[in-house]
Parts: structure tokens; sequence; C-alpha cells
């Protein structure tokens, strides 16, 4: 007597964990998702808990103290457009690219008397979408 089982559905399932494994997670969607955070930290003049902290919290940014016709770090715009997701097999990379000053209006300088202004920060709502994307892509691997 012989019995035959169809492993094909199984198989494929393992041959997706293997390539989730190998790093085919959604990367591209999920920085999209993290630039559109970010970007509303423009929009709504800072979201966050500390300086240090990438997750978005209560704060806004420190105000001016003189009064000028345009809202914090957006002038010129330079800042919000300098914004980056950088998809690769391992991740994604966020980051502000091609600007001298990016670093110290993030973080904030002392010497410069200048305050932090946290602009690479993810609200926790985004975080938990690109949670749900992930578990998404793990979930199609069973299916």
């Amino acid at each position: 007597m012989e019995v035959k089982v169809d492993t094909s559905e199984v198989q494929k399932a393992l041959n997706r964990i293997v390539q989730i494994a190998d790093g085919e997670l959604p990367w591209k969607s999920i920085g999209i998702t993290a630039e559109l955070s970010v970007d509303q930290n423009f929009e709504q003049g800072g979201r966050y808990n500390t300086k240090e902290d990438p997750v978005g919290g209560p704060n806004k940014w420190v105000k001016r103290k003189k009064d000028v016709p345009w809202d914090l770090l957006q002038k010129s715009l330079k800042l919000r457009q300098s914004i980056y997701s950088k998809p690769s097999k391992d991740g994604v990379d966020i980051g502000s690219k091609g600007l001298a000053y990016n670093r110290a209006q993030n973080l904030g300088s002392p010497g410069n008397n200048l305050p932090a202004r946290p602009f690479l920060t993810i609200a926790p709502d985004d975080l938990q979408k690109i949670t749900d994307e992930i578990e998404q892509a793990i979930t199609e691997a069973f299916e």
C-alpha cells in the first residue's frame, strides 16, 4: 500500500519563508510609510518624545525667538525634501541627505544656541502600520 501526500502547498509556504528570511519583506513600502510619517512631523511642527528617541510623541518643536512668516524648518523646504528611504535586502534606511545642517536641526547644537527639533521620528500609529505590513508578509507566506 502506498499513500501519496501532496506537499506542494507546504513547500510553497516554506519557500516564501526562505524568501522573507532572505530579505524580501516589503522594505520599499515600509520606507514610504516612514517617509510619510516624517513628512507629517513638518506638517505638524514636530511630534517627538526626546531628541534621542526615534518614536514620535506629543512634543512640538521649540519656537523661534523672532516672528517670521514661514513655519519652523520650512523656509526653503530643503530639509523636508531631503528625507529619503533606501530599501535593501536586510531592511530600509531612513534619513536626511545632502545638507550640512540636518544633524544640527534634528539633535540641536548647543554651541550655536540651536534647540533640537527632531524631525526624523516615526509616529506610533505609523510604526503600527509598519508592524502590520511585516505581519501581513509573514502571514502570506503560509497562504
